[in-house]
């Protein structure tokens, strides 16, 4: 074989060699793209799930003082019940008591008319 014959097949090796080379190295640099493509997704989502456990940490702080606050609501809202119901009891027993005042205002008004009465009439019967 003479040297040019045999530096044809040597010179496909080398061609076929570089463009397998320069084909590896696309993938390597895409590859490369892909792990930080991926590293800045896991960033990402790591700081989403940061920021998604402090959002239901507030969350859960604001549903415990909803609660508090609820129950506190409850409580004011019974009391207040409580209270109307004493106010209107109350009323109830200041009616009663006005109307039973009302009825002895006018017994000691009819006694003190029934006195003056008797006094007249003792007083007549005294004259003759």
């Amino acid at each position: 074989m003479s040297r040019g014959a045999w530096a044809r097949p040597q010179g496909k090796q080398r061609e076929q060699l570089l463009a397998e080379q320069r084909r590896q190295d696309e993938l390597n640099n895409e590859v490369e793209a892909i792990k930080a493509t991926l590293g800045k997704a896991a960033t990402e989502l790591s700081q989403s799930i940061s920021g998604n456990e402090a959002a239901r940490t507030a969350l859960d702080d604001k549903r415990r003082r909803l609660d508090a606050a609820r129950q506190r609501y409850l409580a004011a809202r019974r009391r207040l019940d409580d209270q109307f119901t004493a106010l209107d009891s109350l009323e109830a027993k200041v009616a009663e008591l006005e109307a039973i005042r009302r009825a002895e205002e006018a017994r000691l008004r009819a006694v003190i008319k029934e006195s003056e009465d008797l006094k007249k009439e003792q007083f007549r019967r005294g004259q003759k």
